[in-house]
């Protein structure tokens, strides 16, 4: 007797693995935004000492939960929701709150998505844009010397008012933008994590072709670009070397400048574990998803988590290899300290990569890689969270998603339909001031995720007795929590010391809706999940608050089947899964070769 195959029966139960090709590819979603638009600055502002503090915390923090996330996502087969379910359910909320966070910050990066696709199609027309529509008499020009690309980017297309208290309009091409960036994510997870795997053998090889094509004419093309690394790695020597004659109080401000190239600077490391926290998406999530999507095999889980932390550790740096022939030849050619043209954030991609393609005569066609490239990284990302929302949506309620979208491809589109809307805000007039509202509050409370998120993947990795020995099982589970609390204490470090800036009395309001970003959703989310929990239980309060904080045994809590899925001759025709646990003993049913036979409308397993 056969056993049938219950992802091709189900469309929504996508559990398509990948092999290790596609895996390496699909982690180049660890560049994602913030390893092109500030890996390259924290270099030059901290120097190399930097890499010093991003490779510890990568071996240190990094490293066990990677492999924790990964390892009981691969056996367990689920994502992060099931997996809390399963062996917490009292903090299944706890995964949700991780997720929708997840979700938040995809909103505000696709918007940037959207910047690169208008820029993409921008850079091909001559002059560029930037240069053309700019008036020399304009007096941020006239005046501050500003570059053209620096007042197209603020005043022509973004429109960016004064202050957040100024909603303005939505330029028609920034929403027409930041729909495109939604169509093209939506296309990327359409047919779900197989369909996404076969994509990325042709997005995996072009994004780093189109990346190495820029640094190519970066480096053979722009005069000095031999030097431009080093420059960047150079800026403490240049500023120690202008103490020795600078007045007091230019010797002041290079002080304060050269004391962020010192370890004992706790900025380097708390930009170090930030860098690592967005990119690669350490609680987002993410990471028991596609551990779920690899062999639980143990050469090839291993393979897995380190090649996608070898990638994480490379490719940022040749993001900043690829940007720095660009930003020092602009310094060059201007007569500027490198300080004065090396912006941050998103000025980096909007403001000085323009200003550098315009004012070298770098061909149009080499300006239109670039916005390629970073969109397609950070459409990568994207996709990697829609999949990880998606997945725990099926496993919370598969049949009410049945019964409402019918098929997976109908809840990708709503998904994203629901992300561009969204999103909208963010392309108003006051649109950068809500994303620098909402990005400096989204982490405000981003401890208490990772600080309840312990208790699910440490039991979950405890109770891996049949794939791993006891002594490791103890020594990784320890690894991990230290590394969890080491990483929340940074963050409550972070917020202690560098505070939120204050909004002005006139605006006081955008900092209660930070606050309220950053408290309501996560103890929404906090509340909901318990609740939810308890009230699956059955007994007194305390009773259930027993039950719910036990992990679940294999045969539990399997609900009431909503179709047969066994013929006349005893074989599988079609599956039924209602609840994460029922998907997790129907994986262990493949796996052991058993079958499901409903009994009196419960199901229970008989081996073959």
């Amino acid at each position: 007797m056969e056993v049938a195959n219950f992802e091709d029966s189900d469309p929504f139960f996508d559990k398509a693995k990948w092999n290790l090709v596609q895996f390496g590819l699909i982690c180049t979603y660890s560049v994602g935004l913030d390893g092109i638009r500030r890996f390259p600055y924290r270099i030059y502002e901290h120097t190399g000492l930097f890499l010093v503090a991003y490779y510890l915390l990568l071996v240190v923090i990094c490293i066990p939960v990677v492999y924790v996330q990964m390892k009981v996502g691969a056996v367990v087969r689920e994502g992060v929701l099931g997996i809390f379910n399963h062996y917490v359910p009292l903090l299944k909320g706890v995964a949700v709150a991780m997720l929708l966070t997840s979700f938040f910050i995809s909103v505000y990066e696709n918007v940037f998505a959207g910047y690169s696709l208008y820029y993409m199609f921008a850079a091909l027309k001559q002059p560029y844009i930037w240069e053309t529509a700019v008036n020399s008499s304009h007096p941020l020009y006239r005046i501050r010397k500003l570059p053209h690309a620096d007042i197209y980017f603020t005043d022509n297309f973004l429109h960016r008012s004064a202050s957040v208290g100024e909603l303005g309009s939505i330029p028609w091409y920034l929403a027409l933008s930041l729909l495109g960036a939604w169509i093209l994510t939506c296309l990327l997870v359409f047919k779900g994590a197989k369909f996404f795997g076969t994509v990325c053998y042709v997005t995996g090889p072009l994004v780093m072709l189109l990346m190495f094509c820029v640094m190519i004419y970066g480096y053979a093309a722009i005069p000095d670009s031999a030097y431009a690394v080093g420059a960047i790695f150079d800026r403490g020597n240049a500023a120690k070397k202008l103490l020795a004659y600078r007045t007091a109080a230019v010797r002041s401000v290079e002080s304060r400048i050269t004391s962020k190239m010192s370890l004992g600077n706790s900025l380097v490391w708390i930009h170090g574990m930030f860098q690592h926290i967005t990119c690669i998406g350490l609680w987002a999530g993410v990471l028991p998803t596609l551990g779920s999507h690899v062999s639980e095999k143990k050469a090839t889980t291993h393979i897995s988590w380190i090649l996608l932390l070898s990638l994480h550790g490379v490719l940022p740096h040749l993001c900043t290899i690829t940007l720095a022939p660009y930003i020092y030849g602009l310094a060059r050619s201007r007569g500027l300290p490198l300080s004065d043209v090396f912006k941050k954030d998103d000025q980096l991609l909007f403001i000085t990569m323009p200003d550098a393609f315009s004012t070298l005569r770098v061909s149009p066609v080499i300006a239109c890689i670039f916005f390629l490239f970073v969109m397609i990284f950070i459409l990568h990302k994207q996709a990697i969270v829609l999949l990880a929302i998606q997945e725990a949506l099926v496993s919370l309620r598969p049949s009410f998603l049945k019964n409402v979208f019918r098929r997976y491809e109908l809840m990708s589109v709503a998904l994203c339909g629901l992300g561009f809307f969204v999103g909208l805000p963010y392309v108003t007039e006051a649109g950068y001031h809500y994303y620098k509202l909402f990005e400096s509050y989204m982490y405000r409370l981003f401890y208490l995720i990772i600080a309840l998120s312990l208790p699910p993947f440490i039991i979950g990795y405890l109770k891996l007795d049949s794939y791993i020995v006891p002594i490791e099982r103890l020594s990784i589970s320890i690894w991990y929590g230290l590394a969890g609390l080491a990483t929340t204490c940074i963050l409550i470090f972070k917020f202690i010391v560098y505070p939120v800036a204050e909004e002005s009395s006139d605006h006081r309001w955008a900092g209660m809706l930070g606050w309220f970003i950053a408290v309501l959703p996560m103890m929404a989310c906090f509340v909901g999940g318990a609740v939810h929990a308890l009230r699956s239980e059955e007994g007194s309060l305390w009773e259930r608050f027993i039950e719910s904080i036990k992990p679940r045994e294999n045969g539990e809590n399997i609900v009431t089947l909503t179709t047969n899925f066994c013929d006349a001759n005893g074989s599988i025709a079609t599956s039924a899964l209602d609840d994460t646990t029922g998907v997790k003993i129907l994986r262990q049913v493949e796996r052991h070769r058993e079958v499901v036979v409903p009994t009196n409308e419960k199901c229970e397993i008989v081996p073959l």
